[in-house]
């Protein structure tokens, strides 16, 4: 029997990928304590995948429920009252001081669209939809700072 560090595993094959799964890639992963002990089991490479893919299903859910809850107009005032804003893991649950800083100078106005209407939908959200928000404003800036031509719409595509 091979002997891991304890966190693949003390059984021979921990950490291989289940039969009939996609081929696995090997990779150290550094964490901090209290991130080890979210994962649970003999097999902690499987117990992350898992909860990758949970993040995953639960992320693409959720974007798809933001593009149903925004207009394309107040899409537009979110990415540009975001533009040049460092987010970061403390600051995403405040999108809508962003949003309602941007409002008070004219962005409302500019993209017409009802501003108090907008700061009530964005302060509905919890943490998790606002981080999914956020994720989604950063990849868009990205992109378009890339080189692509992106409409507010395309947000949540990646």
């Amino acid at each position: 029997m091979t002997a891991t560090n304890g966190r693949g595993g003390k059984r021979t094959g921990a950490g291989r990928p289940v039969a009939g799964a996609a081929p696995t890639e090997p990779r150290t992963v550094t964490l901090e304590p209290h991130h080890w002990a979210i994962f649970d089991g003999d097999n902690v490479s499987l117990s992350i995948r898992d909860t990758l893919d949970r993040l995953n299903i639960s992320q693409a859910r959720e974007r798809a429920y933001l593009k149903r809850l925004f207009t394309t107009s107040e899409l537009t005032v979110i990415l540009d009252a975001c533009n040049g804003w460092l987010i970061d893991t403390a600051s995403i649950e405040f999108v809508s001081i962003e949003v309602v800083d941007a409002i008070d100078d004219g962005l409302a106005t500019k993209w017409s669209i009802d501003g108090p209407v907008l700061v009530a939908k964005l302060e509905g959200l919890g943490y998790f939809s606002c981080w999914v928000l956020t994720d989604a404003i950063t990849r868009w800036w990205n992109r378009v700072g890339a080189g692509e031509t992106l409409q507010p719409e395309q947000m949540f595509i990646d």
